[in-house]
């Protein structure tokens, strides 16, 4: 079982949506929908060249998202814990009930989803933070 810690969207002004969201459709998401779906692809570094091409810079999260999106796709594993963050703080905990899906159109083009279950368990308890090697800047990284 891993823990990992998800950023509920790149934009602070959309980031309770998104929350509110995970919780009513029983589900996380993660961004850069335009690439289309992540069984197409063979690696974390595939997939960043395509966010390059699709988006460029007009993301600021956008070099990351190769590895967070590899990860949500290929290393997330059914009975996962997932602490959903906002810019500022840890807001919940999902367990992961279903794997990967390419779904769409769905909250502010968020297709890459998996089914997650609300948990009552305290976000701060289950935080012990970045794995070694993570990078704090990824959307999804992986706790200790």
């Amino acid at each position: 079982m891993n823990v990992w810690r998800l950023m509920a969207h790149h934009i602070r002004a959309e980031q309770e949506e998104a929350i509110d969201w995970f919780r009513v459709n029983s589900r996380i998401t993660i961004g850069w929908g335009e690439i289309g779906d992540l069984r197409d692809f063979h690696g974390a570094s595939e997939i960043s060249r395509r966010i390059q091409q699709v988006y460029g810079h007009a993301l600021r999260n956008s070099p990351h998202g190769g590895a967070s999106l590899w990860r949500f796709y290929k290393e997330m594993e059914i009975d996962d814990w997932v602490i959903v963050n906002d810019s500022r703080r840890r807001r919940m905990v999902m367990r992961i009930k279903g794997s990967y899906e390419f779904v769409g159109p769905p909250l502010n083009n968020y297709p890459h989803q998996r089914r997650a279950e609300y948990s009552e368990r305290n976000p701060n308890e289950l935080w012990t933070g970045p794995a070694p090697g993570e990078n704090i800047r990824w959307t999804l990284l992986r706790c200790r």
